[in-house]
């Protein structure tokens, strides 16, 4: 009855969908969904798994992210040294995840937030803080962006691997085991069940799905830098603005010289307001400081 509820609340927002937007259920949108989609297929199915183990996987973002990074760099070689890198990628970090959880006892709400951060960390010194573009040449962008009978080819990927996850839990005794094991470890174990492979092989599988996502033609990941240029200046700028000071690079005013507050916060933020809007700076004040004070 539960599943049926799940199906029921699925079909009503399709219906909705279709009701309120126009288009909605078009060919070229249920395609394009589904193309651009099913990453979130596969990375939901490996943490179904974990979740009816009674655990959570918080590292599969980092893992899809690290793991892209890596399928980009070996996409030149070959398709398959792209796909099969992404994948070995997120079967290493999911090892670990079954490691730490499995055999150092750790919860696995600590262990799998302590490889979500490694995860990004390590994609980022492997991207050189960069963006990183997958290869046309190899055919590597074929598998995430091709049809194949009229089916986008991610789709196809998605739907073959969620038959196989349903023959896992439904039809083999691993799936069993995994319920099992939901329902509480120690009984588990009491029932003479191998409960840490099991894990382990759940945890493994969840990272390998991660990895296995379909990858855009062009990832970035880059880190936030603490002095930012941007439109509005460094950040350094706008916090000596904010203490009354004004530098002559940015305000033309010479010196650095300290202002009054209540000017240089009027000034100030109609100044950015202004260059934000008009793509640079529109305007310097004249005169002295005291002069451009008096005008405002």
């Amino acid at each position: 009855m539960a599943r049926l509820g799940v199906i029921l609340a699925l079909f009503g927002l399709i219906l909705f969908g279709a009701l309120r937007y126009e288009n909605f259920l078009s060919q070229y949108n249920i395609l394009s969904f589904l193309r651009y989609n099913s990453m979130f297929a596969l990375i939901a199915l490996g943490m179904a798994f974990v979740i009816i183990t009674g655990g959570i996987d918080l590292s599969v973002g980092g893992t899809a992210a690290m793991a892209s990074v890596v399928a980009a760099l070996l996409s030149p070689y070959h398709w398959a040294a792209g796909l099969f890198g992404g994948i070995a990628a997120g079967f290493a970090v999911g090892a670990l995840n079954g490691f730490t959880v499995t055999v150092m006892r750790i919860q696995p709400f600590i262990a799998t937030l302590a490889t979500m951060l490694a995860a990004y960390g390590t994609g980022l010194l492997l991207a050189g803080n960069q963006s990183v573009s997958v290869s046309y040449d190899s055919g590597f962008t074929s598998i995430g962006q091709d049809d194949f009978l009229g089916f986008p080819i991610p789709a196809w990927i998605a739907l073959l691997v969620y038959v196989a996850g349903w023959l896992v839990l439904e039809r083999l005794p691993v799936g069993r085991h995994v319920l099992a094991i939901g329902d509480g470890e120690a009984t588990a174990a009491l029932m003479g069940l191998k409960v840490r492979r099991t894990l382990a092989a759940v945890y493994v599988g969840s990272g390998a799905l991660a990895g296995a996502r379909r990858r855009h033609p062009r990832l970035a990941i880059r880190s936030r830098p603490t002095h930012r240029r941007g439109r509005l200046g460094t950040l350094r700028d706008r916090l000596r603005s904010r203490r009354g000071y004004a530098s002559d690079r940015r305000f033309g005013l010479g010196g650095g010289r300290r202002l009054r507050a209540p000017f240089c916060s009027r000034w100030c933020s109609t100044s950015l307001i202004s260059r934000t809007a008009s793509g640079g700076f529109p305007f310097r004040p004249t005169g002295s400081p005291s002069s451009a004070a008096a005008s405002c």
